[in-house]
């Protein structure tokens, strides 16, 4: 939603997918990145924490979900810099969250 970190009651079930099949993954050789997003309403240092507080809310939700350790989630706010639709910047689908399952190196 507009200017807001919460989960909305119809992600829950893609994040329940998500956070089930997350289940059968060795995290002990990989962690998530959690990248949130914002639309360009606004001025930088706003939606930069504003996205930073999406990607926490996620991230927290699948560490508690899957039991996973803080070490291996990692959250980042991104703010406008990333738009989906920069064509369009205040474009809802701008304000959203990426995860992205990294393997560790070694």
């Amino acid at each position: 939603e507009y200017n807001s970190d919460s989960l909305r009651p119809d992600q829950l079930p893609q994040l329940t997918g998500l956070a089930n099949q997350l289940r059968g993954i060795d995290m002990t050789q990989a962690f998530l990145i959690v990248m949130g997003h914002t639309d360009a309403v606004g001025g930088a240092a706003y939606n930069d924490d504003l996205s930073l507080r999406r990607a926490r809310t996620v991230a927290w939700f699948l560490r508690d979900s899957v039991g996973l350790p803080d070490q291996r989630i990692r959250a980042s706010g991104q703010g406008f810099r990333y738009l989906k639709y920069p064509e369009q910047p205040t474009h809802g689908a701008n304000r959203r969250v990426q995860i992205i399952l990294a393997a560790q190196g070694g």
